[in-house]
């Protein structure tokens, strides 16, 4: 087993995990009920690398489940900051003020999350997967939804 070094951090070992023992379970997802799913460290970190960018700010809206683990870590393996919160406010003035406060210039979400999608189309009209706009959150104007 190799060392691991003051330097490394969960992202490196990550990677380094993913080379160097694929097939080992990483992350294990139960539902109520009984349901289970199985990431090993090989998918959770090509899952991870998938849609963010460097330099992105990301409002995370996706619910708690492996797709928002993979999400946050991989803003982590790229340095983008991630922010993980719901909308509250059934206008989404909460979540407005959120992305203006934090510059976010990329929103993920789950397309069939239909409660999200109708409250941000309040405050961003043109809302759709890929380059939007919004006079009300102009950091959206340089990235996109995914």
């Amino acid at each position: 087993m190799d060392q691991i070094k003051a330097t490394d951090t969960v992202t490196t070992r990550l990677q380094h995990w993913s080379v160097t023992n694929p097939d080992t379970p990483a992350f294990i997802y139960a539902k109520p009920g009984g349901t289970r799913h199985v990431y090993t460290r090989e998918q959770v970190y090509s899952l991870s690398r998938r849609g963010v960018s460097r330099g992105d700010v990301v409002l995370c809206l996706v619910p708690s489940s492996p797709e928002q683990l993979f999400i946050v870590f991989g803003c982590s393996l790229l340095g983008a900051p991630v922010l993980v919160i719901p909308i509250i406010l059934s206008d989404g003035r909460d979540i407005v003020v959120m992305m203006n406060l934090g510059n976010v210039n990329t929103i993920v979400l789950d397309a069939e999350d239909e409660t999200s999608i109708s409250i941000l189309k309040k405050h961003i009209p043109g809302l759709a997967e890929g380059k939007v706009t919004s006079d009300v959150i102009p950091s959206l104007s340089k990235r996109r939804v995914l």
